[in-house]
C-alpha cells in the first residue's frame, strides 16, 4: 500500500480537532498529573511521531509503573485517550468503502496525526503547569 497523504481539508480538520476539544482534554489530563518527569515528557514527544511506537511506549510504561506504582493512573488515562483518538480517526477519516487493509492504514495514519497533536498539547500544558508552580 502506498503512503497515505493528508489532504489540506484533512489537515484543517485535524488542526480544528487538536486546537479545540483535544486541547481541553489534554489540559484536563495535565491538571491531574502534577509530577511527571521531563524524561517521561521527552519520551512521549519522541514516540508520538509513530502511532505504533507510541502505543508500545505507553504499554511499556504502564507495565513498568505497575511494578513501581508511579504514574500508573496517568498512563492508564493516556491509553484511554489514545483509544478515543483511534475511534475519532475511524469515524472522521476512514470511509466505509475501503478494504480492511486500506481502512487500517488510514486509521493508523490519522490516529497517529491526532495523537501527535494531543501529546504536543499535553506536554506543553504539563510543562506550563510545572513552570507556574515553581517559585
Amino acid at each position: 500500500m502506498s503512503e497515505i497523504q493528508t489532504t489540506a481539508v484533512e489537515a484543517e480538520k485535524i488542526r480544528l480537532l487538536a486546537d479545540n476539544e483535544m486541547y481541553s482534554q489534554a489540559a484536563d489530563l495535565a491538571a491531574k498529573q502534577l509530577a511527571i518527569s521531563k524524561s517521561q515528557l521527552a519520551g512521549l514527544r519522541q514516540f508520538s511521531r509513530s502511532w505504533g511506537e507510541l502505543g508500545s511506549f505507553i504499554r511499556h510504561q504502564k507495565k513498568k509503573r505497575e511494578e513501581k506504582g508511579s504514574y500508573l493512573a496517568f498512563y492508564s488515562a493516556l491509553a484511554a485517550d489514545l483509544q478515543r483518538l483511534e475511534s475519532i480517526a475511524k469515524t472522521e477519516f476512514v470511509p466505509d468503502n475501503l478494504s480492511r487493509k486500506e481502512a487500517r492504514g488510514r486509521t493508523v495514519h490519522f490516529a497517529g496525526r491526532l495523537a501527535d497533536a494531543f501529546i504536543q498539547h499535553l506536554a506543553a500544558e504539563i510543562e506550563w503547569q510545572q513552570k507556574k508552580g515553581q517559585p
